[in-house]
């Protein structure tokens, strides 16, 4: 990092844009009309929402009092959400406020009147943007002021992070992306000043991610990866780490208090402290990975529909040569990992949704190759000029493009609202070809579509029968 301050205007103004665009433009972007009754509370959101109104407004955590929710049968017969409470507690300050509102406006106190949908999904709004703010103060530590607005409005503009923010915000990939940057700042504050209580914080962090999402324990490896070049600056690190009688502890301390409120409630409801929530038919076939539909396929491939991750990728072999190299062995070994773990689960296209969900947290990661790629492309000097803005044009054109191709995609999701474009789960090549770049369709185009559409094998998949 430099020994002197520099100031960030242009990001600072990216930022401001993204944040005057998120309030002026989420009515449209958002897929509930609350005037109708609507709410943001479907299928997994409302899973994660559930223990909201269950404890403040229902209080019965057997959840007898509705039959909206999906509940795992404990061998002692008791019932249990599939899902853990870290989204609801993050969702918490905004149901709180929401119920405020709700009492002093006479609305229903529901949990699902007006005041709840509209609080919690500013919440998603806030913590999408907060992950933003806080990504860039990792990103200027390595690059410059135009290298990370650049990045920053590549990240919420050109991928799908913006359909899981404006659009399907209340899942909780925008959560996790949050929690992720906020993981890799205190990562670097670490290195940087030594101070125990850091691992306090990541504690909490690496608490809640993983309490949300089991499989986001991957995430660690930032911190373990960080600044490793050899084996015997990894085992230098370890005993740096181990040798201070706070560290731990105190990495523990944070870790428990937020796993401890659930392993009681699933002691209480199964007889253990630990539970696998999801059932015996969801598993991963580890010796069956779908690496290449999870990356290339139409139904819902990485880069098929996020195509700007590209520049990540190349950008991987540039921050070799970057001070940004720090993070280098961690954000390769992670991705590896990530990818083939992701490509082993029973549904590893991940339900419904834009494109590859399963990896938007992961951004937060693929921010610092992307910003390497940029900045390795508007610094290149050829001997033979004509080659200079020749491949900056064409990084620029492609950019555009790849942003375009995902607000158009977004808006293909819902619009027109009674002949949505973009399948949730069912996208084929013949499918994705027909409707590209095309805003609506002839009546005859449509039902051409609808035939075409490759409907996903869930109970197949569950069985191991994945290849659809």
């Amino acid at each position: 990092m430099n020994g002197t301050k520099k100031t960030y205007w242009l990001t600072t103004y990216t930022l401001i844009f993204v944040f005057v665009f998120m309030v002026f433009s989420q009515n449209y972007w958002r897929f509930w009309n609350s005037d109708k009754g609507e709410t943001p509370f479907m299928w997994d959101a409302d899973q994660y929402y559930s223990y909201l109104p269950a404890s403040f407004i229902y209080h019965d955590l057997d959840f007898n009092y509705t039959a909206r929710y999906w509940l795992t049968t404990a061998p002692n017969g008791h019932r249990v959400p599939k899902v853990t409470y870290g989204m609801a507690l993050m969702f918490s300050p905004f149901f709180l406020l929401g119920h405020k509102i709700a009492i002093n406006q006479n609305s229903p106190l529901t949990g699902y009147s007006e005041p709840y949908s509209t609080c919690v999904h500013y919440g998603s709004l806030f913590y999408g943007l907060m992950g933003l703010v806080i990504l860039s103060f990792i990103l200027r530590r390595f690059y410059s002021d135009k290298i990370t607005a650049l990045t920053i409005a590549t990240l919420f503009f050109a991928t799908n992070l913006f359909y899981y923010i404006m659009r399907d915000g209340e899942m909780a990939h925008c959560y996790t992306f949050f929690l992720i940057s906020l993981f890799m700042l205190f990562t670097c504050k670490w290195h940087e000043s030594p101070n125990s209580i850091y691992f306090l914080w990541l504690g909490l962090i690496m608490g809640l991610l993983t309490i949300i999402r089991p499989t986001e324990i991957l995430v660690f490896i930032v911190f373990v990866g960080y600044g490793v070049t050899s084996f015997s600056n990894f085992t230098g690190k370890l005993k740096q780490i181990l040798f201070s009688y706070k560290n731990v502890p105190l990495f523990l301390l944070g870790f428990f208090i937020i796993w401890l409120p659930q392993m009681i409630f699933w002691k209480m409801k199964t007889d253990h402290f630990l539970f696998f929530s999801y059932g015996s038919d969801e598993r991963f076939f580890w010796l069956d990975p779908k690496i290449v539909p999870i990356l290339f396929g139409y139904r819902k491939g990485w880069f098929v529909y996020t195509p700007v991750m590209l520049f990540a990728m190349v950008g991987l072999f540039f921050i070799l040569k970057h001070k940004s190299s720090v993070f280098k062995t961690s954000i390769i070994i992670y991705l590896v990992l990530n990818i083939y773990m992701l490509s082993c689960w029973w549904c590893w296209w991940y339900g419904g949704g834009f494109g590859m969900r399963s990896l938007v947290q992961a951004y937060a990661l693929l921010a610092i190759p992307l910003a390497a790629f940029y900045q390795y492309i508007f610094s290149l000097e050829f001997k033979v000029r004509f080659f200079v803005p020749l491949v900056k044009c064409t990084t620029v054109l492609l950019l555009a493009g790849f942003l375009w191709l995902n607000i158009f995609q977004t808006n293909q999701y819902d619009h027109p609202f009674e002949r949505k474009l973009l399948h949730y789960d069912s996208m084929s090549k013949a499918a994705y070809w027909r409707i590209f770049a095309k805003p609506t369709l002839s009546d005859a185009e449509y039902e051409k579509y609808l035939h075409e559409l490759s409907p996903a094998d869930y109970d197949g998949a569950k069985k191991g029968k994945r290849d659809n």
